[in-house]
């Protein structure tokens, strides 16, 4: 049957009848069929469509428009045609699968309509396929075939019902009434196997006990009673909470929120979406002189865990709010959730930059420094939506600060964040700046250090080669001195591997150069430092300065000269400035700031820290050069 055609004509004929279908039904239960659409407004919504107008659909008819009771499905609309009834009502969707908690609430609800129900009216035919479940959760009722007042005995729907289907119906109302009870609690293995429930059923079933006695007995059985007696009493608080002022909300939810958590309720999604966080919401949208975390932190449990996005917008200002808000406990779940608001809610939708970051950003102002971590730990997670200003300019005033931090594990996540946040920032100079501000202000910290250290290692290959040799290499020497023996292990390490780098990249660079100038003296130069010890090498030289009439070799070697020296076999063909000048000796050592080994060499050789210059003329040289004269040249002699 095409559906979409029945709605047009029944559009055409009643004008106040605008809602929007799907074409096949969802759901079928007898005499009906049930279809999603939506109101002019989006709400969604469901029809029943009836497969006729015989006498059982206009009895159930009759008493929707009769019976105004909490527990029988909210009614939206009602239009007839010649041949269909029409019912629009609250979104619902059939009973299936329940959990122990979501029984337990079924029969809260059901037992409850039920009472009012039973004092003017009679079912006469019920069973599972007419209860429902809406938007909050609730169980409700749809199928009024067989109803009639208390005081008619007459059964004529019920056999109406059993000649149509070619059944025997249980004329009893408490029969009916049981059986549907003990679909419902089929649900459940835990409950529909305990023995006192099932005699409890059974007793009711013959008749033998009224329903208020059978509900009372059947809620104080001992697996009720023991496991469900807190949800049973706070659940049906709740379904009475439209009556209670805001301060009196205020506590009936921090008692259910207790038990929630307590026991780990495993409640409907309709139920917690629809229900408990539009009071959650309300609640922490009043003016409190202090706001209770647990209600924050549920929000977001519900929200993020079930991806709810239809209260977007007031979630949004209450977290506005909140992050202005001076309470610790309130910042500290603001926190640790941060990540989660940033997924759930689109970059465009949440107004970080103007409403949330300079707020959050004073986290670090704390005295608590679990604060101040917790604050800095996070930045990871927003620095991508950050403007270039908030990122180059706020943010760095705020790590400079972190960074100075008098907690020890503050500064190192300082140093650890930093080397995260690096493909954003892009800018390695400033980086190194704080990386080499944060191994010299340590000076007592081993850790820090050692987080400087890592992120000199892991951002060896985004440094630029000249950063490398006027600032990195430094930073490395500092350690190379420092006063902890791992630092200088793990400086010894890693300066080894910057060393590979910087030779590789010259042999790169100047490849075809070197190459060029491999003459045959450079070979012989080369097969004194493959053949024989540097002793034996360092001898030679001191024998070539006698020869040149060297002989004021004094601690600071500032007046050493070598001039004239011609007719050298080891140095034929160089001049006076090819050895030791900044020119590029044709030696193998081009373009490098360490001429001959010697000149510009920050490197711990074994030598002692010179910072000889061009012309081997240092203002500073070691101890190990200090005091040396004329007469000890005698101790060069190997």
């Amino acid at each position: 049957m095409n559906f979409t055609s029945i709605f047009k004509n029944l559009a055409t004929s009643y004008s106040q009848f605008p809602y929007s279908i799907d074409e096949t039904p969802y759901h079928r239960i007898p005499f009906w069929d049930l279809f999603k659409a939506t109101d002019k407004d989006s709400n969604p919504v469901t029809i029943f469509k009836s497969v006729d107008k015989s006498v059982l659909v206009m009895n159930c008819l009759s008493m929707i428009r009769k019976i105004k009771l909490p527990g029988l499905i909210k009614i939206v609309d009602i239009n007839e045609t010649e041949e269909y009834v029409y019912i629009v009502t609250e979104i619902v969707e059939p009973v299936t699968k329940l959990n122990d908690h979501e029984t337990i609430m079924a029969l809260v609800d059901f037992n409850k309509f039920y009472s009012n129900f039973s004092k003017f009216f009679k079912i006469g035919k019920l069973s599972k396929e007419n209860l429902f479940i809406n938007s909050i959760g609730e169980l409700v009722l749809f199928g009024l075939e067989c109803c009639v007042e208390r005081n008619n005995d007459n059964f004529q729907y019920i056999s109406m019902w059993e000649n149509f289907f070619n059944v025997d119906c249980k004329k009893t109302e408490s029969a009916v009434v049981a059986n549907t009870i003990s679909q419902v609690l089929k649900s459940s293995k835990f409950l529909s196997n305990d023995s006192e429930i099932r005699d409890v059923i059974k007793s009711y079933s013959n008749g033998k006990t009224k329903f208020e006695r059978f509900n009372q007995k059947l809620f104080n059985c001992k697996v009720i009673a023991s496991d469900f007696n807190e949800l049973v009493s706070i659940y049906e608080k709740l379904k009475e909470i439209h009556i209670l002022n805001a301060n009196e909300r205020s506590i009936l939810l921090r008692s259910f929120l207790s038990i929630y958590y307590k026991d780990n309720l495993k409640l409907s999604s309709n139920f917690m979406n629809n229900f408990v966080v539009p009071e959650l919401i309300r609640d922490l949208n009043n003016e409190h002189e202090i706001f209770d975390p647990m209600f924050l932190m549920a929000l977001f449990d519900i929200i993020f865990k079930n991806e709810i996005h239809s209260h977007d917008k007031s979630v949004k200002e209450i977290i506005y709010k909140m992050f202005g808000l001076p309470q610790r406990q309130i910042r500290f779940i603001l926190l640790i959730h941060l990540g989660k608001i940033m997924d759930h809610f689109p970059v465009k939708e949440l107004r970080f930059n103007d409403m949330i970051f300079n707020k959050l950003m004073n986290g670090i102002n704390d005295n608590d420094s679990n604060i101040r971590l917790l604050t800095l730990k996070t930045i990871p997670t927003f620095v991508s939506t950050l403007t270039e200003r908030q990122l180059n300019n706020e943010l760095i005033r705020y790590i400079a600060k972190l960074q100075i931090d008098k907690d020890e594990e503050i500064r190192k996540w300082t140093i650890l964040i930093i080397l995260k946040i690096s493909e954003t920032l892009k800018n390695y100079n400033l980086i190194l700046t704080i990386l080499n501000k944060s191994f010299q202000n340590d000076s007592e910290t081993v850790t820090v250090k050692l987080c400087v250290l890592y992120g000199i290692e892991q951002l060896m290959d985004n440094f630029e080669f000249e950063l490398i040799i006027k600032r990195v290499i430094n930073l490395m020497l500092l350690g190379l001195m420092d006063k902890h023996a791992e630092i200088r292990f793990k400086s010894e390490s890693l300066f080894n591997k910057y060393m590979e780098k910087i030779n590789s990249e010259i042999k790169n660079r100047y490849s075809s150069e070197i190459n060029g100038m491999k003459n045959k003296k450079f070979e012989d130069y080369n097969s004194m430092l493959d053949d024989k010890s540097m002793g034996n090498f360092f001898t030679k030289l001191n024998q070539d300065f006698i020869a040149s009439n060297v002989v004021d070799l004094n601690a600071s070697m500032s007046n050493l000269n070598i001039n004239n020296k011609e007719g050298e076999d080891e140095w034929d063909g160089f001049n006076e400035d090819d050895a030791w000048n900044e020119s590029k000796a044709d030696d193998g050592w081009n373009d490098t700031n360490v001429n001959d080994g010697w000149d510009d060499s920050n490197i711990n050789d074994g030598w002692g820290d010179s910072n000889a210059n061009d012309n081997l003329e240092a203002n500073k040289v070691d101890d190990e050069w200090d005091n040396f004269d004329e007469e000890e040249n005698n101790e060069w002699d190997w």
